[in-house]
């Protein structure tokens, strides 16, 4: 689950995304209780702009934190800012001047959202 909004214009590549696990799960023997906090990486934010541009953020799923060790994730969290060429066109129907101007969306991860992840496979396993 995402703690914190993370959205495509404020987020830069490198910003570390802060996340819970809201259910407990057990896994080769390993029991990862709710609550235990996991974390991602920014690997791309481009802010939404002129012209209807729509915003992007890219999410890398890295590790959860169980006690002392870090248990490798893999997984990625997509986002496009929402709306759509049915939104575009009545846009440009109704102030086709305005599309100059209009921001497109920008892309975010809520607080709150529910996200999927898998563990990485570990060596020997």
């Amino acid at each position: 689950m995402v703690l914190r909004e993370v959205n495509s214009s404020q987020a830069k590549a490198g910003d570390v995304v802060k996340l819970m696990v809201d259910e407990p799960f057990q896994t080769k023997g390993v029991t990862i209780p709710a609550g235990s906090p996991a974390f991602g990486i920014v690997r791309e934010a481009k802010d939404a702009g002129a012209g209807l541009k729509r915003g992007r953020l890219e999410v890398q799923l890295t590790y959860i934190a169980v006690g002392d060790r870090q248990l490798p994730l893999t997984g990625e969290l997509l986002d496009k800012g929402e709306g759509g060429k049915g939104d575009d066109a009545a846009k440009v129907l109704l102030a086709p001047i305005y599309i100059l101007f209009a921001r497109g969306n920008v892309a975010k991860l809520r607080a709150g959202e529910i996200v999927y992840g898998q563990l990485a496979p570990q060596p020997n396993s």
